[in-house]
């Protein structure tokens, strides 16, 4: 049978028909394959929001609409943040369908700032060159992209997929795969985790003098600080080698780690999102010389006599009142009679000889309640007189721990120059304002870094130093413990409380959330106060710092001068005793007078 002969106009339609099943066989197939993609990268972990970015209409992505996943879908002309907008757990799809498009990674690395984490499918829609290969490198090394993957899938089903996977360690490039089954999710992504296998990462020091040398374990040379080890250990544990940066050098562009530590400004405090130590943080103090003596007053004050005499006037009472209690319910039990002012529950010498650590006799008929109470009276004497005893002998004869100034209108009026580091200075100014150090500390000085390390750990009296309040109870326990004299401080000398710290890293570095995962889990096993000790030790080494040993106090006899407080003591105890005395005749007369009245009223 024979059929009609078709038009001309027919025959088009037919074509356009035919032509359009085709494409829509060959987007299937495409989107066939990227579904089942996506189906195995959420099996290893889930994706809760994707971000597709596609500037040619012809991409086959244009149809893509997985079940369960939110779609974000710019063409790069909008910037979108996806950081406290959106869902974090996410992945992103860039259709690249000629050169032009790579373009879209700038549009891309904007909207995961801050997102180290975040996956990358680079669709390419055209023949995977090695030319596009490096173009795509550029811009991923440019970026700091990190978990990337390129695609390249033909129209045809029966051609193989291309596949590269970004490989940021140990050095940056991509590495083709070779019989890449879509279901085998666990090595897509080439993720640095437990150890970058050698990658180079550039140091920038934090003065000029040190330096990196090339050892197995990565030795920054000269130790300065104990963030100096924390970055030598963490390159030692991860399989990382350090470089020196040279600002010199044409090649190096940038640096990865910079040595020393930066506090989190309300500036850069987004950058730091997620990666802060709560251990780093700190407070910015003045520390000034201690006296080299104790006044009284000082004395007193430190001994908190106020504390100590309601203590001694309530166990005073106590202890008047439960002897009181005794004897009376003793009277009653035997139905003897109790003179209560022979008792005299106010002037008790038993319980004031007790608490001064005093023996008291006891009478031979004193029941055995009586007995068990002096026995515990003299028992809390005996502590509580030894206590003050050792804390008064500890403020006469150790060295005192007592600021030269105690707060900063002190500070001002002493003159005394205040050295302070350039990176704190800087701060300060950012935080405080710029006029911080006009208005509060005007006479400052700022040293070399070298120098000033060299001031603080051979301890200069002669400065007042701006330092960070963990660095400073480090020092004075390093230096208390070899028994040498330490910095002082107080609470009204206090410039910032708790502001956190961070290392200085690049935006988005790949060692950005791995380094702060470590520090914390040192810290949280008890390295800081070691390797603080050890940077003590090494910088003394290094930098060629002596110690200063202070000479032992010759000893002086006692002079008038120093027995004063004891003859006001006296003075008042005697005073205090003839009141009493007066008292006591006033008491006995009127009590007499009284009984004579009585006995004349009843003749």
């Amino acid at each position: 049978k024979t059929f009609p002969a078709m038009s001309s106009g027919k025959k088009f339609l037919l074509l356009l028909f035919l032509s359009h099943v085709m494409a829509q066989k060959t987007n299937n197939h495409q989107l066939i394959y990227i579904n089942n993609l996506l189906e195995s990268l959420s099996k290893t972990r889930s994706i809760q929001t994707m971000i597709l970015f596609q500037q040619n209409k012809n991409c086959f992505l244009e149809d893509m609409n997985p079940n369960g996943i939110p779609i974000l879908r710019s063409t790069g002309n909008v910037t979108i943040k996806l950081k406290n907008n959106f869902n974090s757990i996410s992945l992103a799809i860039v259709c690249i369908c000629d050169e032009g498009d790579v373009g879209l990674l700038r549009a891309l690395a904007n909207a995961f700032e801050n997102l180290l984490d975040a996956r990358i499918i680079l669709y390419v829609q055209r023949e995977v060159t090695e030319q596009l290969l490096d173009k795509i490198a550029k811009e991923v090394i440019k970026h700091k992209l990190i978990h990337m993957i390129v695609l390249g899938i033909s129209d045809h089903g029966s051609e193989p997929v291309s596949f590269h996977r970004w490989m940021a360690c140990p050095t940056k490039h991509f590495d083709r795969i070779t019989n890449m089954n879509s279901n085998s999710s666990d090595t897509f992504f080439n993720k640095c985790v437990n150890n970058f296998l050698g990658m180079t990462a550039i140091v920038k020091p934090f003065d000029n003098i040190q330096s990196t040398q090339k050892r197995a374990t990565n030795i920054i040379s000269p130790i300065l600080r104990v963030e100096d080890i924390e970055i030598a250990e963490f390159a030692r544990k991860y399989n990382i080698s350090l470089t020196l940066f040279k600002e010199n050098d044409s090649d190096s562009e940038y640096f990865d780690i910079q040595l020393g530590s930066q506090f989190i400004t309300k500036k850069n405090s987004a950058s730091f999102s997620g990666f802060v130590n709560p251990f780093g943080s700190t407070s910015l103090i003045v520390v000034v010389p201690c006296n080299n003596n104790l006044s009284l007053k000082d004395v007193f004050n430190h001994l908190d006599v106020e504390t100590w005499f309601i203590h001694f006037m309530f166990t005073y009472i106590l202890l008047v009142l439960a002897e009181f209690l005794i004897r009376v319910l003793r009277h009653r039990i035997y139905g003897t009679p109790c003179d209560f002012w022979r008792i005299n529950p106010v002037v008790n010498l038993r319980a004031f000889r007790a608490i001064l650590g005093m023996s008291f006799p006891i009478n031979r008929r004193s029941s055995l309640s009586l007995r068990q109470l002096f026995l515990g009276m003299s028992v809390f004497g005996l502590v509580s007189s030894n206590f003050f005893s050792c804390k008064l002998s500890a403020l006469l004869t150790k060295w005192p721990q007592q600021p030269h100034v105690t707060n900063f209108e002190e500070l001002r009026a002493s003159g005394l120059s205040v050295i302070v580091s350039q990176h704190t200075r800087q701060f300060i100014e950012d935080e405080l304002g710029a006029d911080f150090f006009q208005r509060v500390v005007p006479n400052i000085w700022q040293p070399p870094n070298v120098d000033q390390i060299k001031l603080v750990i051979s301890y200069n009296n002669t400065y007042a130093f701006i330092l960070s309040k963990k660095n400073w109870l480090y020092l004075n326990n390093f230096r208390l413990g070899n028994g040498l004299k330490a910095f002082c401080t107080s609470e009204d000398l206090a410039i910032t409380d708790y502001q956190p710290r961070a290392h200085i890293l690049q935006k988005d570095s790949i060692f950005k959330r791995i380094l702060s995962m470590y520090v914390i889990f040192m810290q949280e096993a008890g390295m800081e106060k070691p390797w603080n000790n050890l940077a003590l030790q090494t910088m003394k080494k290094n930098l060629n710092i002596t110690q200063r040993i202070e000479p032992e106090p010759e000893a002086k006899p006692l002079t008038v001068d120093h027995l004063k407080w004891t003859g006001f003591l006296l003075i008042l105890g005697y005073g205090l005793a003839t009141v009493v005395f007066i008292g006591e005749v006033i008491f006995y007369h009127g009590k007499k007078r009284n009984q004579r009245t009585k006995n004349g009223a009843q003749v």
